[in-house]
């Protein structure tokens, strides 16, 4: 429990990306080390959340948001989708 604590310590990173071509802001980034999926979440600029997440071994990001659900190979094209941009 330990290792597993210590470990998505040191992987989980507080990560906050904005412009002005993006509707969302990620919060959270976490990866863990036991695990083959990468996750991130956060807010759509309404203020309404957004799960995004991919297995390492596939290049195809799965998004869940206000606007439903989308897949694709780029992160920031299903985010943007699911909020509704």
């Amino acid at each position: 429990m330990g290792k597993f604590i210590k470990n998505l310590a040191i992987l989980a990173t507080i990560a906050t990306m904005t412009s002005s071509a993006m509707a969302y802001n990620i919060q959270f980034q976490e990866n863990k080390s036991d695990s083959s999926t990468e996750w991130w979440s956060g807010r759509c600029d309404d203020g309404q959340g957004f799960l995004t997440w991919r297995s390492y071994d596939e290049s195809i990001w799965h998004a869940s948001g206000p606007k439903g659900k989308d897949w694709g190979p780029s992160r920031d094209a299903v985010i943007r989708k699911v909020c509704g941009e």
